[in-house]
This record gives structure tokens, sequence and C-alpha cells, in this order.
């Protein structure tokens, strides 16, 4: 699963390598939780980089808890609720990211590592977004990631990994006249040779911390 990411790039450095407006301001998120609201490029609006909370409410979820969401959907099981089917056709978007978390088990404990580009450089997750209710029953828009089975070095840490598009699928994935059968296989795991993964410090367990510290590399790993 992919359940905490990060995207510590700065305004300017995600407008430009967009090539979309982002209104606002916006602050770097190292430990992006779900609830928060984060960065996507949606469909509808490709030139458009705007903030939606992490976690769809599709209403045949009876289950949820307040403040609860789907934040992860199986790359497998994209066609078995109705929902997925029509956001997969219609409501595609990209989530903004330059690194994720995943924690290995060890043991009865469970050890933090963080992923990346190799080169360091922002990339983005495959998603879909709705728009769902709000606590006060507003509109909001939502998205949740998704995941795929991963690639050789990710296997050693967990047993999922986020669908990381290549840069040259970013816009086939946004494109309407794309339909299932044509986007599904570009929905695989990221060769392990374009990235790298590090164990980071346990502090990234608390969704409250969100701090530079968290990103770096705990000393002798």
């Amino acid at each position: 699963m992919c359940g905490r990411f990060t995207i510590t790039s700065n305004k300017e450095l995600i407008i430009k390598r967009f090539r979309a407006d982002l209104d606002g301001p916006f602050e770097p998120h190292y430990n992006a939780a779900p609830n928060d609201r984060l960065p996507v490029i949606l469909n509808d609006s490709p030139k458009k980089i705007e903030l939606a909370e992490w976690g769809l409410k599709p209403a045949w979820i009876k289950k949820l808890r307040k403040g609860d969401g789907l934040i992860n959907i199986r790359v497998e099981t994209l066609r078995d609720k109705a929902t997925f089917r029509v956001d997969l056709e219609r409501r595609r978007c990209l989530v903004i990211a330059d690194g994720f978390y995943e924690w290995q088990k060890a043991g009865k404990k469970k050890i933090p590592f963080r992923a990346t580009l190799a080169g360091g450089e922002l990339f983005t997750f495959a998603g879909l977004w709705e728009e769902n209710m709000d606590e006060l029953g507003r509109p909001t828009k939502t998205f949740a990631i998704i995941t795929v089975p991963p690639n050789a070095l990710l296997a050693n840490i967990h047993d999922r990994m986020p669908a990381i598009l290549e840069k040259n699928a970013e816009a086939a994935w946004l494109d309407p006249g794309l339909q299932a059968e044509e986007i599904l296989p570009i929905l695989r795991p990221l060769a392990a040779k374009e990235m790298i993964a590090y164990q980071v410090s346990a502090d990234v367990n608390s969704p409250q911390n969100d701090h530079i510290d968290l990103i770096r590399k705990v000393s002798g790993t």
C-alpha cells in the first residue's frame, strides 16, 4: 500500500516540471498523510494543479469512520466495483510526489523506509479522483492512489507499491480519449533500477510529524 508520501519541492519547481498553474500558497510535505489536501492534476483540467483530499469517500462504502477515506486501490481490483470502472474511464489524475514511505516488518517492529527516483526528481502516482461530500455536506474533490505489486527493490520492504508513472506516460493517463483497455498496461511496477530506498527515522510513524529531518537517511544503515 501507500499510506504516506513526500513532496518536498517548492512551488516554482512543481509549476516548471508539470507546465501547469498552481494558484495560492504551497508548503512542502515531508510526511503527507490521509485526509491531507495535496497537489494533483485532474484529467478534466490538465493545465491546472489543485489541492484534493487524500481519501475517496464513495457512497457504497457504508462503514467508513469519521474522517476516513479509501486511500489506495489495488490495480487488480479496478474493475470489481462499478464506481472504480467509471472512475477509470472518466476520472483519472496525477498525484504529484518525490518520494513515499513503506514499512518493513522486523519481528514485532516495523522499520520505515523512504523510496525515491534515483535522481530525487519529481514524479507522479497514477490516481483516481471523485467529488465526494465532506463532513459538513459540502462537495470536495478527493483522490486515491493505485497500487501494484512491488519491484525487486521494494519487494524486500513491502508487498505493494504505488503505481509510479513514467514521465512519458503521464499525458496518456490523463487522456480522456483512451479507454481502460488501452490505459491499464501502463500501470505496472517501475523498474527497480530507476529507484533507491533507504531507512529513515521512526518519527515518520506519526502523521503529526512533518519536517525535513524525516527524509534523511538513518546513519549507519
